[in-house]
């Protein structure tokens, strides 16, 4: 009969840490005179996976140039009216800076806080991923580290890892009466619909 040789005060290999979401801020360059529809469909896709706090857009114009800067509000009222029919309802800052180079305003900067689903801080790439490693560097490694940085990459939407709000006051009262009536013998009406011999019988 063989005994493991160790007890319950041994160090789980096991990584016990659970995912991360973390904070960062996204940024997307844009043709700056001619709003990319597809682009900005695509920005307002990523921003409703995880994302709150409204959109920013700044834009450039040539330094004590009317006409560009005239230019650059228009450009900036497009990217607007583009990102409020993608289906963007929180706010949307639009902003103006003078720069002295004209290259400088061919890009719109579009930017927004989003929330990303991490690895824990001490999971690093599995031992042996990139070629042969020594069994002593394996052994150290958190088991599970691998998947979880996996899992991470797969959330489609962050911010549901946070839960939900538990039921208020009257959805609890709600939920007491249910149970009252059961305890107090209340018969339960029938409910139309359909049942398992019926579906498909053509009945």
């Amino acid at each position: 009969m063989l005994v493991a040789a160790c007890d319950l005060s041994t160090r789980t290999q096991v990584s016990a840490d659970q995912i991360r979401l973390m904070d960062k801020v996204q940024t997307i360059s844009a043709p700056a005179r001619q709003v990319d529809m597809r682009l900005v469909q695509s920005v307002a896709d990523e921003y409703h996976k995880g994302s709150t706090g409204g959109i920013d857009v700044v834009l450039g114009y040539v330094s004590r140039s009317a006409a560009d800067e005239s230019a650059a509000r228009q450009s900036g009222d497009a990217y607007l009216n583009a990102l409020r029919k993608a289906g963007i309802t929180d706010p949307v800052r639009v902003s103006y800076v003078p720069v002295d180079q004209e290259r400088l305003t061919n890009d719109a900067v579009i930017s927004y806080r989003r929330t990303v689903a991490e690895a824990p801080a001490n999971c690093t790439d599995i031992p042996g991923l990139n070629g042969s490693v020594k069994l002593a560097v394996a052994s150290k490694y958190p088991m599970g580290c691998a998947t979880k940085t996996m899992m991470g990459k797969m959330v489609s939407r962050p911010q549901d890892l946070k839960g939900v709000a538990g039921t208020g006051d009257d959805e609890a009262r709600r939920q007491g009466a249910v149970v009252e009536k059961y305890k107090a013998g209340v018969k339960n009406e029938k409910l139309e619909g359909i049942n398992a011999s019926t579906v498909g019988s053509g009945g």
